[in-house]
């Protein structure tokens, strides 16, 4: 399924970090560079898969804080392990280093661990069953537990929490992620399992919008607001997202956009 190719030092500039699955947070990133300032060293190497033939590149798989960090510091190269595998593979792996490493919050928890399930069906459809029973081995692990048991001991929660989470990220969708990311506040658990609850895709997009923008206390009392609200035709709730995704960007962001999707601005106003 994958095989090590090379452990050592690494140019920085050569990796490529593309759709990765959790934006890099300046917290632990701080955290981490404080590190690696008191021990003199970097702990943990970074992944990388090996992807082409001839012209092959190398993407990461795992540690995009430890990649960041090595920029910031002016490092002209960094540890690595450079695996040949699958796409599927390098995701599983960056999905199960940062369920054992990093700080996740109850978003990026429910995303990860649905992420997981998704992979591990496409990978194992025998076990489309009984997934609570999924091994998390791959690569040099020993242990073979199930994944939920494996979750629960390292989060200190239960497998039953571990599988409501689960479910929770399932109901997400791409853009309520983005939505749920630039809120000012980060949803709870409790916030993502009553989103999770809401069929109504219209009653959902209105729900996080107005949490997104400051408009009720939790996730959970805009969907009770919702709930009882008239509710505002699609192209109204498409309006709004768009103005609040606008007015969170940064101007560098702004002036991008502007660049890139000048032509298409131009017809639209024409109509």
């Amino acid at each position: 399924m994958a095989e090590l190719i090379s452990t050592g030092p690494v140019p920085v500039a050569d990796i490529h970090a593309e759709k990765r699955l959790r934006p890099v947070s300046e917290t632990a990133l701080v955290s981490l560079m404080a590190s690696i300032g008191e021990l003199g060293v970097m702990k943990d190497e970074v992944h990388l898969r090996q992807v082409g033939g001839k012209n092959s590149r190398l993407v990461l798989i795992a540690g995009g804080h430890r990649l960041e960090a090595a920029k910031r510091l002016d490092w002209k190269a960094i540890p690595a392990k450079v695996w040949k595998c699958s796409a599927d593979w390098a995701r599983l792996m960056e999905i199960d280093d940062n369920l054992a490493n990093a700080e996740l919050d109850a978003l990026e928890l429910a995303i990860f661990l649905a992420e997981r399930k998704r992979l591990y069906l496409k990978m194992n459809p025998e076990a489309a069953r009984g997934v609570a029973g999924a091994l998390a081995k791959h690569g040099s692990a020993t242990d073979i537990v199930s994944f939920a048991e494996t979750v629960s001991e390292k989060r200190d929660i239960s497998p039953r929490h571990v599988n409501r989470l689960i479910t929770a990220g399932e109901a997400l969708t791409h853009d309520e992620i983005r939505w749920l990311r630039n809120a000012e506040k980060r949803p709870t658990f409790a916030d993502l399992e009553a989103l999770a609850k809401v069929g109504d895709q219209h009653e959902r997009s209105q729900a996080i919008i107005r949490f997104s923008n400051g408009d009720a206390a939790s996730l959970k009392k805009a969907i009770a607001n919702t709930n009882t609200s008239p509710k505002k035709p699609p192209a109204e709730v498409s309006y709004q997202a768009l103005m609040t995704a606008w007015k969170r960007a940064p101007m560098n962001v702004r002036q991008r956009f502007v660049r890139e999707a000048s032509d298409e601005l131009l017809a639209a106003g024409g109509e």
